[in-house]
Order: structure tokens, then C-alpha cells, then sequence
């Protein structure tokens, strides 16, 4: 009888952990490399969350790009973002779910390298390992997408010590 019962508590816990895994995986939120469209290179990795039931999202992590150092500030952007540390600056923002279109959309995105801001959408693929993002003037047709990684939970700490120490951290 106690076998029985052990074995299904395992089966039950198994269970509840595939359920919250695929909960996870039909959402942004979480930690994804951010893949270069132009260079197909890893960029950066990106912390989605959620806020308001609107999608957020940030730099956490940079690398060198070409044989350079990332950039520490946002030279090019104007506004709010001007001068400020490419680090932990938020560059995504007001992303909802449309449930009809299954994305997220109506949201901005940033790109630090040029300081513009774009119209933006996302959607995962592949079963949530993958999040097609799209930055827009304008309509959609007008814009450039990236394919970002989903990076597993267990995976997040060696990922981001992956990253090239920002300039001004100790190497």
C-alpha cells in the first residue's frame, strides 16, 4: 500500500510540474537570447515579465558583438532613454495579449543600437521555444523580425554568466 501511494504521489508531482512547464512555455515571460537578424549572433538576453497584464522587458545581459564590447549607454536614443545604461533599461513595453490574433502587440520596442522605437508585436513558436519578434514603422509590413531562444529556467544562471561583463564591472 505504500508503494502504491508513492507511486502515485511521484506520478501526481510529475504532473503538476509538466502542467506549470507548458503554463510557462505559452507565454513570453522568462529569460530568451536575443539573436541578431543581421548577424545571427547572440545580442544580449532579455527578462520578459508581465506588468499590469501588459508584457515587459529588459536587458540583463550583453556580448561582444563583431570582437567589440557592448555598449554601456544608450547614446543614440532621445527622450527618457537618452544616456541611459544599456543594462537593465527596459526595451520592451505594453505588449497585451490579442487572444483572435494569438500575440502580443501594442507595445514599443527600443533598439539601443540605433535609439529608435518601434511599433511591436510577438509570438511564439515552436512550442514556446521560440518568440518571433517584430518591430514596425508605421504597419507590420514595414519592419524587421528576430527569432529569440527561450532560455530554460535551469539554464538562466550559466547563460548569464555567459555574457561579457559590462564596461565599468570588474573582468
Amino acid at each position: 500500500m505504500k508503494a502504491f501511494r508513492f507511486f502515485v504521489a511521484t506520478l501526481l508531482s510529475a504532473f503538476l510540474f509538466s502542467v506549470v512547464w507548458a503554463d510557462n512555455l505559452n507565454t513570453p515571460v522568462g529569460y530568451w537570447k536575443q539573436v541578431s537578424d543581421k548577424t545571427g549572433q547572440v545580442h544580449s538576453i532579455i527578462k520578459i515579465w508581465q506588468s499590469n497584464n501588459q508584457l515587459v522587458g529588459r536587458v540583463v545581459r550583453a556580448f561582444k558583438q563583431n570582437g567589440e564590447l557592448p555598449k554601456e549607454y544608450c547614446t543614440k536614443c532621445t527622450g527618457e532613454f537618452r544616456g541611459k545604461k544599456i543594462l537593465n533599461i527596459n526595451i520592451i513595453w505594453g505588449m497585451g495579449y490579442n487572444k483572435n490574433a494569438g500575440r502580443w502587440e501594442g507595445g514599443r520596442i527600443l533598439d539601443p543600437d540605433s535609439g529608435n522605437i518601434y511599433k511591436a508585436n510577438m509570438m511564439l513558436m515552436d512550442g514556446g521555444q521560440k518568440l518571433k519578434v517584430r518591430g514596425y514603422i508605421g504597419i507590420s509590413l514595414f519592419g524587421r523580425s528576430q527569432t529569440w531562444l527561450r532560455i530554460p529556467p535551469s539554464q538562466v544562471k550559466a547563460e548569464l554568466a555567459k555574457g561579457y561583463p559590462q564596461p565599468g564591472q570588474q573582468h
